[in-house]
């Protein structure tokens, strides 16, 4: 995956957090985002889906388990992250705040390839994504990550358009699998930084604060 190169001056930082659901990941995204503001910080938060043009659409597509063309589908995310981008994540990064997003690029990519689509067309709509100066992903097993979901997952959520032939608990883990395969080669590939999402919090927290401190030290020439 290859990234845009800024076109403003960047003063600020960009965390971003990715894994499957039920990872863990929203959580740690709080918690650093809690740190960050503890330690003086301006933070800014933003999340997957949360454009505030299209969340209603998002929130009916999900409420209703409404069916669309996949394309259709990763165009309207896509819309919603660069729209996210370009409001939120890089007036941010310009005045010096510490942006934390929870998910990234790298989801719209590996949720869509995991659907079948082609790799080359996903990763040409995701080319102006701007470079994330941490990048962690929480990695925990499948049957975790199911286990730790509480409600039946959604329709998109399952991955049951993929026409899997099994119930929607069945589906989320094949589909949380796919995704888990593809987000450890992106590890050993060095775009992201893996952490144990299966340990507990009290655990979990203190590796992801310690990947932030390194940037902060590398970057600003600041300890925390």
């Amino acid at each position: 995956m290859k990234f845009a190169k800024d076109n403003f001056e960047r003063n600020g930082a960009l965390i971003i957090v990715e894994g499957v659901d039920g990872s863990g990941k929203s959580t740690q995204a709080q918690l650093i985002g809690k740190w960050l503001d503890s330690q003086g910080f301006s933070t800014v938060f933003t999340e997957w889906k949360s454009a505030l043009q299209l969340r209603p659409m998002f929130k009916k597509i999900w409420k209703e388990d409404i069916r669309i063309n996949p394309y259709v589908f990763s165009y309207a995310l896509a819309a919603d992250f660069y729209q996210r981008m370009e409001k939120i994540v890089i007036p941010a990064l310009k005045i010096g705040q510490i942006v934390i997003s929870d998910r990234w690029a790298f989801t719209g990519i590996i949720r869509d390839t995991s659907r079948g689509l082609d790799r080359e067309t996903v990763e040409n709509i995701y080319r102006y994504a701007i470079k994330p100066d941490v990048a962690l992903y929480y990695d925990v097993p499948p049957e975790v990550a199911v286990k730790r979901k509480t409600n039946v997952p959604r329709y998109y959520e399952s991955g049951s358009d993929l026409g899997l032939p099994y119930d929607r608990q069945k589906n989320f883990e094949v589909f949380e699998s796919k995704q888990i395969e593809t987000y450890r080669k992106l590890a050993g590939e060095g775009l992201i930084t893996l952490v144990d999402g299966n340990a507990p919090i009290t655990l979990v927290s203190p590796k992801s604060r310690n990947v932030v401190k390194n940037l902060f030290k590398k970057r600003f020439g600041v300890i925390i």
